[in-house]
């Protein structure tokens, strides 16, 4: 990969010379470590080419901004030569060398080993770097400090998972970062300048391409994954440089979108998990449409993860972040309560079921319905477009929000749900409805489904449509994978 690589030697001959010559005297020894016999001008500076320190011990020794005067050699591998005339270099920590053009000699590639003589240079501990008085070696001054040792060694980066754990021995340093994705206002966007990735913990790193390189016409994809490169300081934080089209690996699921949240309301508290529309902009006069979904008994809890089990995926996939963007929430109700009042009982062999309603919703029922009517008062939600849907408990859960907050929904979609059908005129020609049964649902019949449907079709002026799945039991997955069918349905509809 090759970059334009600006030169730092500004042609300073007497600052070259004296390094030079600096560098010469304190390394021209015997193997025991004295001065050598005088030599000839024909006879070549003779250097005793053995490690005197590992890396890290040789940056330990290092004074800022200061000529190294002490004889130091110390072993590393190059795993770049690619960015602002460095050559960077690792073994037990990493280090940058500032070079000339003239010094990127064709055997300086990735996996060469050198001894490098610090004797003689500068190191600069902001940027890592050694150098030649703050300038950059030229070929002959390179033909000093580098010892070629042998190539193609294998070149390890560090594996990085947590970006909180980069440390400042890392500067400078290759590695491989794990479990990252870009910003999602970057997806689809060339990856040229400077970018924000992050971990599963939400924190942050930029990644740099620069202008020139053979990978800046990369589109940034949506997915999530890995990306290698050379760390580097800049301005007191890490900033990350690939350089090779192939240590970009995105094609991993994408991290969650949805936020964790918890809603508190007359001493009572409801966790629910939230997603904001892609490019959200709460400054913006532009309004989104609300999904509040409603999850099964089985992930019934105060985690506030569970309930994150099945539907996600409909509102987050690419798909639906470009072409459907809205406020999407996940409540979870607790262990102790349902989304109704519902009773079963098992006669014969088969579960029948009640649906008592009061005057009042049960509890989590009513923050589900407060918690609505907040998120449309402060954040900017289209209220001619707010659908609420659910499978199984949430799918009963979802009829039940209808009967006591119809008002509040354009559109409703029960899975595997049902109610009792002597209540849809309450709410059944203001909203539009869809349900979803399995034939074989042994959990929940579809009878409750086929009985709702058959009460609302009576309504003079209802919008309804049942679709039972035949051989399929207690089930939603089929249908939730299919987010372009649902979510064009639910954004076709308004309050009526």
């Amino acid at each position: 990969m090759n970059y334009s690589i600006q030169s730092e030697f500004h042609n300073n001959r007497v600052s070259i010379l004296i390094s030079f010559l600096i560098a010469i005297l304190i390394i021209s020894c015997n193997e025991n470590g004295s001065m050598g016999p005088e030599q000839s001008e024909e006879e070549e500076t003779k250097i005793n080419w053995e490690q005197t320190h590992t890396l890290a011990e040789s940056k330990a020794l290092f004074v800022d901004g200061e000529l190294i005067s002490d004889s130091i050699i110390f072993e590393a591998t190059v795993t770049s030569v690619d960015f602002d005339g460095k050559i960077f270099l690792q073994s037990d920590e990493a280090l940058a060398v500032l070079l000339d053009e003239s010094a990127f000699l064709s055997d300086m590639i990735e996996g060469t080993e050198f001894l490098v003589l610090a004797t003689g240079l500068v190191y600069q501990e902001d940027s890592n770097t050694l150098s030649q008085s703050g300038m950059a070696l030229d070929s002959a001054s390179a033909s000093v400090h580098f010892h070629f040792l042998k190539d193609d060694q294998s070149v390890f980066p560090k594996v990085i998972t947590d970006i909180s754990q980069i440390e400042e021995t890392d500067n400078s340093a290759l590695v491989k970062v794990y479990s990252v994705q870009f910003e999602e206002s970057s997806s689809g966007m060339m990856l040229v300048g400077d970018h924000t990735i992050t971990d599963k913990s939400g924190n942050e790193l930029i990644v740099r391409v620069e202008s020139g390189s053979v990978i800046e016409e990369l589109i940034i994809p949506y997915e999530s994954g890995s990306i290698e490169g050379i760390l580097v300081k800049d301005n007191g934080s890490f900033v990350l440089m690939p350089w090779a089209i192939d240590h970009i690996n995105l094609t991993a699921t994408r991290h969650s979108l949805f936020v964790k949240k918890t809603y508190e309301i007359d001493g009572n508290s409801m966790p629910y998990q939230m997603m904001y529309p892609k490019g959200y902009d709460s400054e913006s006069d532009e309004t989104y449409p609300l999904v509040i979904f409603l999850h099964g008994a089985g992930e019934r809890g105060t985690n506030n993860t569970s309930q994150m089990a099945n539907g996600p995926g409909t509102f987050s996939s690419q798909l639906a972040r470009e072409d459907y963007p809205a406020f999407v929430i996940f409540p979870q109700c607790p262990t102790t309560h349902m989304w109704s009042r519902r009773t079963k009982e098992q006669v014969d062999g088969v579960w029948i079921f009640d649906f008592p309603v009061e005057e009042e919703p049960d509890l989590p029922m009513s923050m589900v319905i407060d918690l609505t009517k907040e998120i449309k008062a402060t954040e900017k939600v289209n209220p001619e477009k707010v659908y609420v849907m659910g499978l199984s408990m949430g799918g009963i859960g979802t009829i039940e929000y209808l009967y006591y907050a119809h008002e509040q929904v354009a559109a409703a979609i029960s899975i595997a749900g049902g109610h009792d059908p002597a209540h849809v005129s309450r709410y059944g020609e203001s909203v539009s409805i869809r349900l979803y049964h399995g034939s074989n649902d042994g959990v929940v019949p579809p009878k409750y489904s086929r009985d709702l449907i058959a009460a609302l079709d009576e309504l003079p002026n209802e919008d309804s449509e049942y679709f039972e799945a035949e051989g399929r039991g207690h089930e939603w997955n089929y249908i939730l994978n299919e987010e372009e069918e649902i979510l064009s349905w639910l954004w076709s509809k308004s309050r009526k």
